[in-house]
């Protein structure tokens, strides 16, 4: 199993910044599943540390996933 950040994006206002980036699971098995989150983390300065304040992750769908969902899928 391995997992990753992709396309990292952080904004700071001050004592706070918001972090916005990919999260990718690869497990390896009898077969290879791939699966992307869309994460997002606000962090906020408080007594001399870096603290998250608030977090929320989400499932990407991948091209067929949507497909299926939207009905074109076979």
């Amino acid at each position: 199993m391995s997992a990753e950040n992709e396309d990292m994006k952080v904004v700071r206002h001050g004592d706070t910044a918001i972090a916005n980036y990919r999260f990718v699971v690869k497990v390896s098995g009898s077969a290879m599943v791939s699966r992307r989150y869309r994460a997002t983390n606000v962090w906020m300065k408080q007594d001399g540390r870096w603290q998250i304040i608030a977090a929320h992750m989400s499932f990407v769908l991948d091209g067929t996933q949507a497909a299926m969902l939207s009905g074109d899928g076979r």
